[in-house]
C-alpha cells in the first residue's frame, strides 16, 4: 500500500490516506472519492496503520457530510418513491377488495313461541303473560292438546306436574286431584275462567283453546273452594283468519267418530263472529262389552259494539253414556282374618252392561 496526503477542495486536509498501487494518480491532480473532490499533496511508503485509519475514519466522515448535504432533495425524491407506491399499493388493494367483496346477506328470523301461551285467562290474571303472574299456573294450549291427541280433561292435564287421577278409569268423568288435595267438582272448575261448572260430566277438549291449572292457595281468590288449586277451560273464539275442519277420529280399541269445527267473521266492520264445535263418537273401551257414545256441540258468539265494549256468549251442550267398571272391596274380617279376593280380570266387565251411566249438561 502507498500512504499519500490529500486535501479536499475546500482547503480541508486529510492526512495518512491509502489508495491501492494501481491508482494512477498524479501529483496535485484532482479527483473524486465518496461524492467529494480531493487534490494529492504527497506520498510516502510509511506503514502507519493507525494514520490509514483515521483517514479511513475522515474520508467516510466527508461522505457523511455530502450525502447530508444532498439529504432534501433525496428526501423528497424518497418521499415521493414511497408515496408513489404507497398510493398503488392502496389502489391495488381498493381494486381487489372491490373484486373479491361478496354481495350482502340478509338474515331474518321469526320469533315463535311453540307451545307457549300467548295469555294467561284465570282469575286477576286475565290476559297477563305468563311471565307477569306471580303464581304458579299451567297452561296447555291447542297445539299440545292437537299433539296428544286429547279427548278428556285428564288426558290434556296428565302431564302437568302435580295433577293426578283420583277414580280408577275416567270413562265416564275426569275426577281429580292436584298436588294431592282433590278437587271440589262443583267448585274447582271453571269455563273462561268467570263460569263455573260441575265437572261430574265428560268434558270435551276439541272446542277448548286452552286447559289451565292454577295451583295453590291462589284459587282462594274464586272464594270459598279447595285451596289445592283451580281448573279453568278457555273456549275456542272466532279469530281474525276463517275456519272449516273435519276431523276424522279413531282409537286402537276401535272408537271411531268425527268431529267439525267452524269460525267465521261477518258484518259491515267484521264486529260479529261465531265459532261451532260439534262431535259425535262411538266409544268402544278395553273393556270387553263396554262400549257407549260421547257427542257434544258448542257455539260461542261474539258482538264488537265499540272499541271499548265486546259482548260475548257461550254455549255447550254435552252428551255421554258408558258403562263404568266396578271395583272390589276386601271382606269383613272373619276371626281375626280377613280373606283377600282374586285378582279380577282387567278385559273383563265386573257389572252388567245393561244400566250404563247417561250424562247431559247444558253450559251456557
Amino acid at each position: 500500500m502507498i500512504r499519500i496526503n490529500i486535501c479536499n477542495v475546500t482547503g480541508h486536509h486529510v492526512p495518512n490516506w491509502s489508495v491501492s498501487r494501481r491508482a494512477s494518480v498524479s501529483y496535485g491532480e484532482i479527483f473524486m472519492y465518496g461524492g467529494m473532490r480531493y487534490k494529492l499533496l504527497s506520498i510516502r511508503r510509511k506503514r502507519n496503520w493507525i494514520g490509514t485509519l483515521l483517514a479511513a475514519s475522515v474520508i467516510t466522515t466527508s461522505a457523511q457530510e455530502a450525502d447530508t448535504a444532498e439529504t432534501p432533495d433525496n428526501t423528497a425524491k424518497a418521499n415521493a418513491n414511497s408515496s408513489t407506491k404507497s398510493s398503488a399499493k392502496t389502489a391495488a388493494s381498493s381494486t381487489a377488495d372491490d373484486t373479491n367483496q361478496l354481495a350482502p346477506v340478509k338474515i331474518t328470523s321469526e320469533k315463535s313461541k311453540h307451545f307457549a301461551p300467548a295469555s294467561i285467562e284465570t282469575g286477576p290474571y286475565k290476559g297477563l303473560d305468563a311471565l307477569d303472574v306471580p303464581a304458579t299456573v299451567n297452561v296447555v294450549t291447542r297445539d299440545v292438546m292437537d299433539a296428544q291427541g286429547d279427548t278428556g280433561l285428564y288426558d290434556a292435564l296428565r302431564n302437568v306436574a302435580g295433577v293426578t287421577r283420583l277414580q280408577l278409569n275416567g270413562l265416564a268423568y275426569d275426577n281429580l286431584a292436584i298436588r294431592g288435595i282433590a278437587l271440589d267438582n262443583r267448585s274447582s272448575y271453571y269455563i273462561d275462567g268467570i263460569l263455573p261448572i260441575d265437572n261430574n260430566v265428560w268434558m270435551p277438549m276439541e272446542d277448548k283453546e286452552q286447559v289451565e291449572v292454577l295451583k295453590g292457595a291462589s284459587a282462594l281468590y274464586y272464594g270459598f273452594t279447595v285451596p289445592a288449586g283451580v281448573v279453568n277451560m278457555v273456549m275456542k273464539r272466532a279469530g281474525a283468519e276463517p275456519v272449516t275442519s273435519v276431523t276424522a277420529l279413531a282409537d286402537s280399541n276401535g272408537s271411531y267418530g268425527v268431529a267439525v269445527d267452524l269460525s267465521r267473521h261477518f258484518g259491515q266492520d267484521n264486529q260479529f263472529g261465531i265459532r261451532v264445535n260439534a262431535m259425535d263418537e262411538h266409544v268402544e273401551t278395553p273393556i270387553e262389552g263396554d262400549r257407549g257414545y260421547r257427542k257434544f256441540v258448542s257455539a260461542t258468539l261474539d258482538w264488537k259494539v265499540n272499541s271499548k265494549l265486546k259482548l260475548q256468549y257461550d254455549f255447550e251442550h254435552v252428551e255421554s253414556s258408558i258403562v263404568e267398571q266396578a271395583g272390589t272391596v276386601p271382606l269383613a274380617a272373619k276371626n281375626g282374618v280377613i280373606t283377600l279376593p282374586a285378582i279380577p280380570d282387567p278385559s273383563k266387565l265386573l257389572v252388567s252392561n245393561a244400566y250404563p251411566t247417561r250424562s247431559s249438561a247444558d253450559i251456557r
